[in-house]
């Protein structure tokens, strides 16, 4: 199982680091690219276990790349091996991805709004219900490190961030769609939602808010 996620950062080498150093603000710096790299990278990979409150739920793989005057000129990061299974389910007194409660906690007023988020997520989706766990005992706080891949986000020019956002509220959302087989009363094999006439904060059903985050145009009755 792979994830389809490389970053790369360089620059054009040079034989004078001097002249290097003269030619990359230190704001564009590889080094300060491969560092700002790390929130995102800890928010969406790592996670909450028994023995770590920070713990890399993923594998990482950096290449470093480096000019004949050994000046760091580039660099490529490749995740892999992602535990998705930590999505749907987490063992008593772990949590899921940072990701998750970072939304929950530090997306504004309006974003909840957009994407049928109530106002304490973190205590209502069935994904999160197998671990009454949802804060960590690092000092860390959810709300800081949000704003924080945010700006991370911003130096490293994704201009998606939203995007991945909308998408992580729309698969909360549909944690809490139930489906019941009716391949018993049909030719075909079929599953129907169970709670269709489900209410979410903003008066629609969970499916529909959940293609709404995602920007999708679908017929949900």
């Amino acid at each position: 199982m792979h994830l389809d996620a490389v970053v790369t950062f360089g620059f054009p080498r040079a034989g004078d680091a001097t002249a290097v150093a003269e030619a990359e603000p230190a704001a564009d710096s590889v080094e300060r690219h491969v560092l700002e790299s790390n929130p995102l990278l800890e928010s969406w990979g790592n996670a909450r276990t028994l023995r770590n409150d920070n713990s890399s739920r993923f594998g990482k793989w950096i290449e470093l790349k480096f000019d004949e005057s050994a000046r760091l000129g580039g660099a490529t990061i490749k995740t892999y091996l992602l535990e998705k299974v930590r999505l749907g389910h987490q063992a008593e007194g772990e949590r899921t991805f940072h990701a998750v409660y970072e939304l929950c906690r530090g997306a504004s007023a309006d974003e909840k709004r957009r994407w049928g988020l109530p106002d304490d997520p973190t205590s209502r989706y069935a994904l999160l219900a197998s671990s009454a766990q949802n804060t960590r005992a690092d000092g860390v706080d959810d709300e800081a490190q949000h704003s924080r891949v945010r700006a991370a986000a911003a130096h490293l020019r994704i201009d998606d961030l939203d995007d991945l956002h909308a998408s992580l509220a729309g698969v909360l959302r549909l944690g809490d769609v139930r489906f019941v087989d009716r391949e018993h009363e049909t030719r075909d094999a079929s599953a129907e939602v169970e709670n269709a006439d489900a209410i979410s904060p903003r008066g629609q059903s969970e499916e529909r808010v959940a293609a709404d985050a995602r920007g999708c145009d679908v017929d949900i009755p």
